[in-house]
């Protein structure tokens, strides 16, 4: 549903800003990231909402491969477009808004385009900084699952890794 959709584009902005905050935070070796504990709990969030959003549109991991191949081939890994990330983001909320406080009709595939650039910032970001998309996934599961152990939100994630990691 658009609320399902909202929450979860809700929840990549704020995973990814609080990314770009923890980047701030630390030195200017931005490769100590790829060990950061906090940045990395962020990271494993930001993949946990991406993929229920793949859920709810019924993105096939093929397609979205697909997609991100195509993307990571125009443009080279990139550490530094956190902040394209977090404006794409907010740019999401904002259609979001639109049609659900203001009643104003959106164009979903306009979303998904939004949505398809956010995802390949954030793995740009995580191919440039080795970081391990399955062990990543892995850890949020695990988080999460100790936080809410009555919820299996999570199973998706893992399967969807382990299937085509």
């Amino acid at each position: 549903t658009i609320i399902d959709l909202f929450n979860f584009a809700t929840g990549m902005a704020e995973e990814s800003a609080e990314m770009m905050e923890r980047i701030e935070e630390l030195p200017n070796d931005h490769l100590i990231l790829s060990t950061d504990k906090h940045f990395l709990e962020e990271a494993g969030d930001y993949l946990w909402y991406f993929t229920a959003y793949c859920i709810v549109r019924g993105i096939e991991y093929k397609e979205f491969k697909t997609k991100l191949h195509l993307y990571l081939s125009n443009s080279k890994p990139n550490f530094f477009q956190i902040e394209k990330l977090v404006c794409k983001q907010c740019k999401t909320l904002g259609l979001f808004k639109k049609k659900l406080f203001l009643g104003k009709e959106i164009n979903e595939d306009n979303i998904d385009a939004i949505m398809d650039t956010c995802h390949g910032l954030f793995f740009s970001m995580v191919v440039y900084l080795k970081i391990d998309i399955r062990n990543l996934a892995d850890n949020n599961m695990k988080k999460l699952s100790s936080r809410y152990p009555k919820v299996r939100t999570t199973s998706y994630n893992i399967k969807l890794i382990e299937k085509n990691g």
